[in-house]
């Protein structure tokens, strides 16, 4: 099977990342107002875990005959003392409930954010249009919300892979990513930027 002509100029791997960053920069202050007290309370959770753990180091140096046995032994202690395991356990689950939310919640907020921008006929985010870039289906089909969230989602597999697939950009003459490639998009550029 043939390749399929660009539908224009691949956009370069570091103006895409600038874009990326202006978006997020446009992001961050609906960011900042909806993740705040999720992210107070995983602070909060934090705060607790430290304190048990402080509480439980000190019961555990006034039963110590030195303090050199006491710090020679303290990890052999901590994981032999049930209670202890059972509170930072809860301590440690609730913790990643609260920060699961959270990032669900951003993940949601960024998908109503970049979907539509990139559907639309704009076919770009505003930081992708700032500096001159455009989302394109490789087919030459229109952008629809379904293609842009094929792209956001499979975006996921970027981030699982350490970033490799927004790596792959870099190395590719078309410039396309992972997602671009699941997706069935590309980059392009539609004006140069002075």
């Amino acid at each position: 099977m043939a390749a399929l002509p660009m539908p224009g100029k691949p956009a370069g791997f570091w103006r895409r990342s600038a874009a990326w960053c202006l978006d997020w920069l446009l992001l961050s202050p609906l960011l900042y107002v909806a993740l705040r007290p999720g992210l107070s309370d995983a602070a909060a959770q934090l705060q607790s875990l430290r304190v048990q753990l402080e509480n439980w180091m000190l019961a555990q140096s006034w039963q110590a005959d030195s303090a050199l046995g006491l710090w020679l032994d303290l990890s052999t202690r901590m994981l032999a003392d049930p209670a202890l395991q059972a509170q930072l356990t809860q301590a440690t689950l609730r913790l990643c409930a609260g920060l699961t939310g959270t990032l669900v919640l951003a993940s949601l907020l960024a998908a109503v954010y970049f979907i539509p921008f990139e559907a639309s006929r704009w076919q770009a985010t505003p930081g992708k249009r700032l500096l001159g870039l455009r989302v394109v289906a490789i087919d030459g089909q229109a952008m629809t919300l379904a293609r842009a969230a094929a792209r956001y989602f499979a975006g996921s597999l970027s981030w699982l892979s350490l970033n490799l697939g927004h790596a792959l950009a870099m190395f590719r003459r078309d410039g396309r990513a992972l997602h671009d490639l699941i997706a069935g998009t590309a980059i392009v550029v539609f004006r140069p930027v002075a």
